[in-house]
């Protein structure tokens, strides 16, 4: 069994406590290792959750090789480049801020996959490429790793505990007393009462405030309600039946990454309205539009957003405005039919139509928890108000990996 593996089950059972100490401190003086602070293991789904010591993992993003690991990343990966770019640019969105550039530029981070002309990087300079990590960049400062072997997520679903027997993994009962028990009720899951799930093992994480639908009733906060697609993605409904893919739950900074499961955002501009739903836009900026149907022809001319993953009409395509635009800096228009307005949309959807929407939600406010590192939950009373919950010490450690 490859040694980091075992610190970390000495790590979670608590129970050989001057071994990982000593393991921890062997493992310390190796070369180029990464230092990381665990603050919750899930057991069942295999998943562990470590956030950088000094805050700020991006730091570390060229750092992280799990090529002879056991570990994997429990999300997504792409391969990124970092630009620094000078304070008074207003045209990007939130930088890192843990991460200063020369001069007192602001760093920011761009999928290495995109084309220069979608990047407004006029007066940036390209510092360094990062290839391989999930998403790390946006100031979360927490990261998920899982492992495969060994295999104990059968013994646990038995509310077994998984241990060696004869060279051989094997699930055993746990005593009714005894400090294995108590580790194991202190876990935030089975403290709580509330499991945390997701709908596939590289899917986002579903905890307070959010719940699978029709699962643990009084688990989640009201109207943060998710569900699995047969193709096992997370499924976000909001009104008016829009249903969007969710790639994506930040609890720190209280923000959900989602998109549309045809790759086509701009269809639902027409219907994407949020005034009944406790979600808002994640964008500083939204903006009024409205919508045209033209000919093929004039459209190719002058269109300034992509829309043509909603065209249903071959000879037809349809074109946005800004609604606040004078007639004189429109175009003729003379081969078009108004089709409507929208109000207070962000941009994003019309330019990136098969990338990421970002909502956030105010209400829970459970930064102040996230922040201090413990548990969101309701509170026992009549009306939805919410407190948060301390984690045991014994259930923090320190982990390093290659």
């Amino acid at each position: 069994m490859n040694f980091s593996l075992v610190c970390l089950f000495m790590l979670g059972l608590v129970v050989q406590g001057l071994e990982f100490n000593k393991c921890l401190e062997e493992r310390a003086s190796t070369a180029n290792s990464v230092k990381l602070y665990v603050q919750r293991i899930d057991y069942v789904n295999q998943v562990f959750f470590a956030s950088d010591p000094d805050g700020c993992l991006p730091r570390k993003a060229r750092d992280f090789n799990l090529y002879n690991s056991n570990f994997q990343f429990a999300a997504e990966t792409n391969d990124y480049a970092l630009f620094s770019c000078p304070a008074s640019k207003r045209d990007l969105e939130e930088p890192l801020t843990c991460l200063g550039g020369p001069a007192g530029n602001k760093v920011y981070a761009f999928n290495s996959h995109d084309t220069i002309d979608q990047l407004p990087l006029t007066s940036c300079t390209k510092m360094y490429n990062v290839s391989s990590v999930p998403e790390m960049f946006d100031n979360s400062n927490i990261i998920r790793l899982n492992w495969s072997e060994p295999t104990c997520k059968f013994c646990e679903e038995q509310g077994k505990h998984c241990g060696w027997k004869n060279s051989n993994l094997a699930c055993f009962d746990l005593p009714k007393t005894g400090i294995l028990t108590r580790v194991r009720i202190a876990a935030p899951a089975a403290r709580t009462g509330c499991p945390e799930e997701n709908c596939h093992r590289h899917g986002p994480l579903i905890r307070f405030p959010f719940r699978l639908k029709n699962s643990h009733p009084d688990c989640g906060y009201p109207g943060f309600d998710l569900s699995c697609a047969s193709t096992n993605e997370t499924v976000l409904e909001l009104p008016e039946s829009v249903k969007l893919f969710v790639s994506k739950i930040d609890y720190k900074s209280q923000k959900l990454h989602a998109y549309d499961p045809n790759r086509c955002l701009p269809k639902h501009l027409q219907h994407l309205n949020l005034s009944a739903s406790l979600f808002q836009f994640g964008y500083e900026y939204l903006e009024d539009f409205t919508v045209f149907s033209c000919s093929a022809e004039e459209s190719r001319m002058w269109s300034r957003y992509d829309m043509s993953c909603a065209d249903s009409d071959p000879d037809r395509r349809f074109i946005v405005l800004n609604s606040h635009s004078s007639i004189s800096d429109s175009p003729s228009l003379l081969s078009c039919g108004k089709q409507y307005n929208v109000s207070l949309v962000p941009h994003q959807m019309l330019y990136y139509p098969k990338g990421d929407l970002i909502f956030n939600w105010s209400t829970p406010n459970c930064t102040k928890c996230e922040a201090e590192g413990k548990l969101c939950k309701l509170k026992h009373s009549a009306e939805p108000e919410i407190e948060c919950s301390d984690i045991p010490k014994q259930h923090r450690g320190v982990f390093y990996i290659f």
